[in-house]
């Protein structure tokens, strides 16, 4: 308090005016810094106020604030667009297995019913003219195990003679029986093959036959069922795993094959008496003999081939070339690999097909008996 007075005193005596001297003012308190706001992550908002770069000449301009990215719709289907993915397919049926032979006709076998087969059977037989008349065969079953015995006691020359029948005999003296040996065919042996189904198309029983296979859509022309039947009976094929082309669905069921030391096809009359009256087969008895009193009947015999055995064979007896020729494609067409249910002379039969390799091509046909 003394030394405030006392600087009042000086101040009023050194100033001689009276008047007081001004108050010195409040300086007020500097202003608090105020913290820079903290930056909030991921806001698009907060942007960092750049740095000064030393020695920058231009000044760097202060970023634009990023706008917040809009919510894109999502696009619509454009048709044809590679990116748009179509709906998924409606359920489309499985297609019907249909068979992969190398020569596959139109139509399927099954359009052949039972029934059919039956009617057929009669009328094939019916047209055969050419199968052995009363006195033109004769056959002596009871002949077995005598080795003088023969089991065609008698065949007439001019049934033989008839244009199948040499057609047919002229063809068996082309093929080597033992497998895995090629079957080499010559131009003439060729030449023999189509005279001998040119010769049985000519005839009423393959001339039927033609005309039901087209007339149920198995073949789009008579030429196209001719090409067939030739391939699936002539066609080539191994039976010894490949090492050669040793086989035919013909040479097996008309001429017969050995294979291992054992008599294989053989399924034709013609050829078992041409064999017989050469002296190279050997009767060795029955073990059936079916219900027909004319020909042809149905035997399933035993017999020795250049001392090669069969224990049992089965074969239609009597019937003309054309008639075995038919009836084993009609079953090979309408029942392959299954038992194909036929009618002769008011008499039921079945014959077996089976096809080579699940291919078009024939590997053995003959009556089953039982």
């Amino acid at each position: 308090m003394a030394l405030w007075l006392l600087w009042l005193l000086v101040v009023t005596g050194a100033g001689g005016s009276g008047e007081a001297p001004p108050v010195p003012r409040a300086v007020p308190e500097p202003p608090r810094a105020v913290p820079e706001p903290r930056e909030v992550p991921g806001s698009p908002r907060a942007v960092s106020e750049p740095r000064a770069v030393p020695g920058s000449p231009r000044a760097v301009p202060e970023p634009r604030a990023v706008p917040e990215p809009r919510e894109v719709p999502e696009p619509r289907e454009v048709p044809g667009s590679p990116r748009a993915v179509p709906e998924p397919p409606r359920e489309v049926p499985e297609p019907r297995a249909v068979p992969e032979p190398p020569r596959a006709v139109p139509g399927s076998p099954r359009a052949v019913s039972d029934a059919e087969l039956r009617e057929l059977s009669e009328q094939l037989l019916a047209a055969d003219s050419n199968r052995a008349g009363p006195g033109q065969l004769e056959l002596n079953l009871q002949g077995s195990g005598s080795g003088t015995e023969r089991l065609f006691s008698y065949v007439s020359p001019e049934l033989l003679a008839r244009p199948t029948f040499s057609r047919l005999l002229a063809l068996l003296d082309n093929y080597e029986p033992r497998t895995g040996r090629d079957e080499t065919e010559t131009a003439e042996e060729q030449q023999e093959q189509r005279e001998f189904l040119d010769t049985a198309l000519d005839t009423p029983v393959l001339a039927l036959l033609e005309r039901f296979v087209l007339s149920k859509g198995l073949y789009p022309s008579a030429e196209a069922f001719r090409a067939d039947l030739h391939s699936m009976w002539f066609g080539l094929y191994s039976r010894s795993s490949g090492k050669a082309l040793d086989s035919s669905g013909f040479e097996h069921v008309f001429h017969g094959e050995v294979k291992k030391g054992s008599v294989s096809g053989c399924h034709n009359w013609v050829q078992l008496q041409a064999l017989e009256r050469a002296g190279r087969l050997e009767y060795l008895g029955y073990s059936w003999d079916g219900p027909w009193t004319g020909f042809p009947d149905v035997l399933s015999l035993q017999f020795r081939w250049d001392g090669h055995s069969k224990p049992r064979g089965s074969l239609l007896v009597g019937s003309s070339p054309e008639f075995d020729l038919a009836l084993f494609t009609l079953c090979f067409l309408a029942r392959p690999d299954r038992q194909c249910h036929v009618s002769l002379g008011g008499e039921a039969a079945t014959i077996q097909t089976y096809t080579w390799d699940k291919q078009r091509l024939v590997a053995s046909a003959y009556p089953l008996t039982p």
